[in-house]
């Protein structure tokens, strides 16, 4: 081999590693450009809709590919329609829905959304280049971008069209993400909201519970509630007192009701009263003594009534007990006055 030919040997060798230098840089260059501008810079919870989420991301696809029109169209939940994210410049709007349209009726769209990867095509007049790539996660279809380069495809490298698809990609998990973040937001605001309903509940509940106690206090009037279903009982506190107990003394049932009724009136009680929550009456009333668990007796005027499922089957029976001791004595006493 002469000097000559070893010249142009080496000449082509560093020719070769020239190119392959350059296809490093470029290489390495597309791989920081691809992590700057794949990722946003704001959290989810700094955007305040989708469209501001589709801003930011034509602003960074703009730094990789210039575009005349760049828009972002999103599926509509309820009829699966496309309707406008995010357009710029706003006066290509029409235009933009114009092309989307014609790509729809042609099914141009169908065919580029299954691919997966950028699709360029001409507009309807074959004036302009459409760029075309679909807004989707692994799972779902969350739109299209649908943009008018200045630039001709020649000019856009592989590389470049790369990057794209990744930005295009990643916006459209960052859009799935606001979706899911603000279900969450408002699903949160509304439980925050049954929550402040159910304290205030809560405590016009305590409030009125605190009244209907002192009320039964102030009147000396006890109440129960019997359930034929369960065979269980309640009394208030206001029971338990006028029949001589601290709350939680003694079981609440009917029987510890009649073991207090003073003889003479038990017989009459058990016999004629006390069954008459069985007929059609609404509200039942008597009037009988009591001897108390410490010894005093008393006059207790009594109402209750009986609660009946759709069958006519009784489920409950509800009544009270007023302690009218006092007033009797009263007013035998005006009666004596008036004598």
């Amino acid at each position: 081999m002469n000097k000559e030919a070893k010249q142009e040997q080496i000449r082509c060798l560093q020719e070769r590693v020239d190119y392959l230098e350059q296809v490093n840089r470029l290489t390495i260059d597309a791989l920081d450009l691809a992590v700057s501008l794949g990722q946003f810079e704001q959290p989810i919870n700094a955007f305040n809709s989708v469209s501001e989420v589709l801003a930011n991301a034509s602003e960074r696809i703009q730094r990789l590919i210039p575009f005349e029109y760049a828009c972002f169209y999103v599926v509509d939940e309820g009829d699966s329609s496309f309707i406008l994210g995010f357009c710029s410049p706003e006066y290509c709007t029409d235009y933009m829905q114009h092309q989307l349209d014609n790509l729809i009726e042609s099914r141009m769209l169908s065919w580029a959304l299954d691919q997966n990867r950028p699709i360029i095509v001409p507009d309807d007049r074959h004036e302009k280049q459409l760029l075309i790539h679909a807004l989707d996660t692994s799972t779902r279809t969350r739109g299209v971008f649908i943009g008018v380069p200045k630039i001709k495809e020649q000019e856009i490298s592989d590389i470049t069209l790369s990057i794209f698809s990744i930005i295009i990609h990643g916006t459209a998990y960052v859009v799935e993400s606001y979706e899911l973040y603000k279900w969450v937001k408002n699903l949160n605001s509304e439980l925050t909201d049954k929550i402040d309903e159910l304290v205030s509940s809560e405590q016009k509940l305590k409030r009125s519970e605190i009244l209907l106690k002192d009320a039964q206090h102030i009147t000396q009037t006890g109440c129960w509630e019997y359930d034929f279903k369960t065979e269980e009982m309640y009394w208030s506190d206001e029971l338990y007192v006028l029949l001589g107990y601290l709350p939680g003394d003694v079981l609440p049932s009917l029987g510890n009701i009649f073991n207090h009724i003073h003889h003479d009136n038990h017989h009459l009680f058990l016999s004629d009263r006390m069954n008459r929550y069985e007929f059609d009456m609404p509200v039942v009333t008597d009037e009988f003594h009591i001897v108390t668990n410490d010894g005093q007796k008393k006059l207790l005027f009594s109402q209750m009534k009986c609660e009946r499922d759709d069958s006519g089957d009784a489920i409950f029976l509800k009544g009270t007990l007023h302690d009218t001791t006092r007033q009797k004595h009263e007013e035998q006493e005006r009666k004596k006055m008036r004598l």
